[in-house]
């Protein structure tokens, strides 16, 4: 008499069960999935609060705002011809972990490391309103570590540490980026080449920063304005900012 009671109750009870173990299950590869593509780039308490976002984040390509520094060192491959191997290792190790440290603080990306380069971005994979300041902020506290580092270079014989930013804002596409051997999480489009620009521009010790970066940071940075710039790209020159 209760089998037949029993078995609408039982299949329900099953179907619930099964498709709560398949949300898990989903929602942990989801996870995976997230980590993998931010874990090298953020850091750990930005990845869990995207991991904890309730707003989607796609890994595979979005446009957004973005600002974006980039950076290098002032006769790195000079530098690098006067030193043994393991001694360029050391010093570039030891400059790098405290560059990225900063810009992790600043709860910035970092999207590639390119022998002395950096390239890094403000406002993903978390919107930050801010996300210019951020980023200026950021490459000032690198420049003041610099000229800490600078120091101990000095004192080992060696030139003085000098680096280069750059930073433009603007509308890139940021996504996992390649091949189906090779994929990286990056932004792309002409803001990334104009922060590059820039860098190469930049005076040693120096923050060159774009019209469209100044436009969200001029209440509360102080900069001198550069005109002319001979900037590939840019007819007539381009006028830019010195933090």
């Amino acid at each position: 008499l209760w089998l037949p009671l029993a078995a609408p109750s039982l299949a329900a009870v099953l179907a619930y069960g099964t498709g709560s173990v398949l949300n898990v299950a989903v929602r942990d590869a989801d996870e995976r999935k997230l980590r993998q593509a931010f874990a090298r780039y953020v850091a750990p308490h930005i990845l869990d609060k995207v991991l904890q976002s309730s707003e989607s984040v796609d890994i595979r390509g979005h446009k957004r705002q973005l600002t974006l520094l980039f950076s290098d060192i002032k006769g790195y491959t000079t530098l690098s011809n006067t030193l043994q191997a393991d001694e360029i290792v050391e010093l570039l190790c030891t400059y790098l972990d405290a560059m990225v440290e900063i810009i992790l603080s600043h709860e910035g990306t970092v999207d590639k490391i390119m022998g002395d380069g950096i390239m890094a971005f403000f406002g993903d994979p978390l919107p930050q309103k801010d996300h210019a300041l951020r980023c200026i902020k950021a490459a000032l506290d690198m420049q003041r570590a610099v000229g800490r580092m600078g120091e101990k270079w000095v004192a080992r014989g060696l030139s003085p540490l000098q680096v280069r930013i750059g930073i433009a804002t603007g509308e890139v596409f940021v996504g996992s980026i390649g091949s189906r051997q090779h994929l990286e999480y990056t932004a792309i489009g002409r803001p990334v080449n104009l922060a590059a620009r820039l860098e190469g521009k930049a005076p040693p010790g120096g923050v060159l920063i774009s019209r469209e970066t100044w436009e969200l940071v001029k209440d509360d940075v102080a900069a001198r304005e550069v005109r002319g710039l001979d900037l590939k790209g840019y007819s007539g020159g381009y006028d830019a900012w010195l933090v």
